[in-house]
């Protein structure tokens, strides 16, 4: 049995389509809020081959077919469209009132140890000195503390050939669908907030003087926007502002003068 293929997407179809539907048909909600419809015709009328049924609420993004005979073939169709949690809304799918995808991207930045946030108590606890724009560290240093008591004892000094420190950087990716987008969403873009979306978990802040957290501040870029058939895709990013804290501790030793 002779065998073809063709493919297409566009608009929605034309009206006129006269394929009949097949059993076999399926489809699905990812968790953006993408609704998938699958469906197959059989179809007799090779002009609409390229075309579809049209289905309210729905757009054909993909159209294959196969040929059966001379003069029919099997038409699938493949139509996308964004709901709410009822199926018929106009913006995207919700789960338990959260829309779309989150990622959360983490990276390090080096940097010069004497650009670290607590430069100066570390100067100050690991006797660090400064030598032009570099703070160095001896390979020895008194610990004042060291079990609870005054020590006067030298040490090897844990800071020593420490020249920069890693700085971690966090950008949180949210990705939803919308039927509709209006100019407002621009709005967005530089505002500052402390809160990211979903609930998501937040590395605590500092404290204040008063021993109070210092709320992490983020902020939002502008956002991407895609447009998919009938709808838009939207990438929004939240970009963390004050890493302090985060990763104090992840030092790198390099060349230090005065080595013993």
């Amino acid at each position: 049995m002779a065998r073809g293929s063709g493919g297409g997407g566009g608009g929605g179809g034309a009206a006129t389509h006269t394929g009949i539907e097949m059993l076999g048909g399926g489809g699905g909600v990812d968790s953006r809020g993408k609704t998938t419809i699958n469906k197959k015709y059989f179809v007799t009328n090779s002009s609409q081959l390229e075309s579809a049924p049209v289905i309210s609420g729905y757009h054909a993004t993909n159209i294959s077919y196969t040929r059966i005979n001379d003069t029919a073939y099997e038409q699938n169709v493949v139509y996308e469209a964004q709901t709410d949690a009822s199926g018929v809304g106009t913006t995207v799918w919700l789960q338990n009132g959260v829309k779309g995808t989150f990622e959360m991207f983490c990276s390090f930045e080096t940097k010069p140890i004497a650009l670290h946030p607590r430069i100066e108590s570390l100067k100050q606890k690991y006797q660090g000195f400064p030598d032009g724009a570099t703070i160095y560290f001896p390979y020895y240093y008194i610990d004042g503390t060291a079990g609870g008591l005054s020590n006067t004892k030298p040490a090897k000094n844990p800071m020593y050939g420490v020249t920069h420190y890693k700085e971690p950087s966090m950008v949180l990716r949210h990705t939803y669908f919308s039927k509709v987008i209006g100019s407002g969403i621009w709005d967005v873009t530089g505002r500052i907030t402390t809160k990211l979306p979903a609930n998501l978990p937040i590395p605590k802040g500092d404290l204040d003087d008063e021993g109070k957290e210092i709320k992490r501040q983020w902020m939002m870029q502008a956002p991407s926007v895609t447009r998919q058939g009938e709808a838009w895709q939207v990438v929004q990013e939240y970009v963390l502002l004050d890493a302090v804290g985060v990763a104090d501790k992840i030092y790198i030793k390099g060349t230090t003068p005065g080595t013993p």
